[in-house]
């Protein structure tokens, strides 16, 4: 909702959104939107739900139009001032129960963990939901940085059914809720501190990354991943990320060229669960 742009706080929904929602317009594409709710939200702008309560005119808008809305969820801790990701698996689970209430009101079907957090007891507490899907899994070795923190060793690039023994897999007992993986591929870059690293792919990536990523990664189905500031330009740009619409919508077309068909996660789960 809130990120930093050159230092400065940006609300997304109010400066960016509107104009990647013109982007897939101009190319007749739809794309699913993660609107956080959340404590931390709630704490910060006044209402859990508030990107979806505030803006609720922008919001039927893009529903009209056939985006899809769905659950994002960050668990922050205050501490000391700042905001951290709450890595309690228990705090986790009840604060997830609490909002599941205010993410069902507004009829969400879907949910993505921030940070890309999973563990099997949130798992087991997002099935108690009925989602249709949940798609938060980030297939890639567990860095040493991240090891308390978020954990998918060994989990396919493919959709499936979490095993009840380890979220991370499909088993023999599994959950119903499908979990679609954000895809990943092998991506360095000059400034990694750590050869061959895994990264999910990224709609501003700069537009020969992106085509590389598209070209390697092997797959029928790819989920790609925005985050709506990143379309603001900045004073320099990172090392694969080239800031803007303009990266977006070439990448939109190099997808398009490719004969790929962009659809919302909702079609795409409907379609892997009537096989």
């Amino acid at each position: 909702m809130a990120d930093h742009i050159n230092g400065k706080a940006l609300d997304e929904m109010a400066h960016v959104v509107p104009a990647i929602c013109e982007v897939l317009k101009k190319y007749k594409l739809l794309a699913t939107w993660y609107m956080r709710i959340d404590d931390q939200m709630g704490r910060v702008w006044g209402a859990n739900d508030y990107i979806i309560s505030n803006y609720k005119e922008k919001i039927e808008a893009m529903k009209d139009a056939g985006h899809e809305l769905a659950w994002h969820f960050h668990s922050y801790a205050l501490a000391q001032g700042k905001w951290k990701q709450n890595a309690d698996e228990n705090s986790v689970g009840m604060e997830l129960e609490r909002n599941w209430q205010i993410a069902k009101m507004h009829k969400l079907k879907a949910l993505r963990m921030g940070w890309a957090y999973h563990t099997n007891a949130t798992m087991e507490t997002a099935e108690k939901f009925g989602l249709l899907y949940d798609s938060s899994a980030l297939p890639r070795p567990c860095y040493e940085w991240e090891k308390s923190m978020r954990n998918w060793e060994g989990t396919t690039q493919d959709p499936y059914f979490p095993s009840k023994a380890d979220y991370k897999i499909q088993g023999s007992n599994n959950y119903k809720t499908l979990q679609i993986p954000m895809n990943t591929v092998h991506l360095s870059a000059q400034t990694d501190t750590i050869p061959n690293m895994v990264r999910y792919i990224s709609g501003v990536y700069r537009p020969d990354i992106f085509a590389k990523c598209i070209d390697s990664c092997g797959l029928d189905h790819v989920v790609i991943n925005l985050h709506p500031y990143e379309t603001m330009p900045r004073e320099s740009n990172s090392a694969l990320m080239d800031y803007g619409l303009h990266s977006l919508e070439e990448n939109i077309k190099y997808c398009k060229n490719k004969g790929y068909h962009w659809d919302i996660m909702l079609n795409y789960a409907n379609k892997i669960k009537k096989q």
